[in-house]
């Protein structure tokens, strides 16, 4: 929920939800250099956010597992 001045700039009233966003931008070396805080009006936008993930990496096992470079597999019966 907003506090005073977020719903007085909003125009909404303090039992009105608002959608927040915060950005961080960071630098080469993951030191913040620039955050912005934005409010909006949850009854007058939608934020949608799609992800993905990459590939799943299989776990290797003993029937599947890569030889290391310079070894050798050896199969047991």
């Amino acid at each position: 929920m907003p506090d005073v001045e977020t719903a007085g700039l909003l125009g909404t009233d303090l039992t009105q939800p608002v959608l927040a966003i915060r950005l961080v931008v960071t630098d080469v070396a993951a030191r913040s250099v620039e955050v912005s805080d934005t409010f909006y009006r949850a009854d007058r936008y939608r934020y949608e956010v799609e992800t993905r993930l990459p590939p799943a990496r299989r776990r290797p096992n003993a029937r599947n597992a890569r030889p290391r470079r310079g070894a050798r597999t050896v199969l047991q019966p």
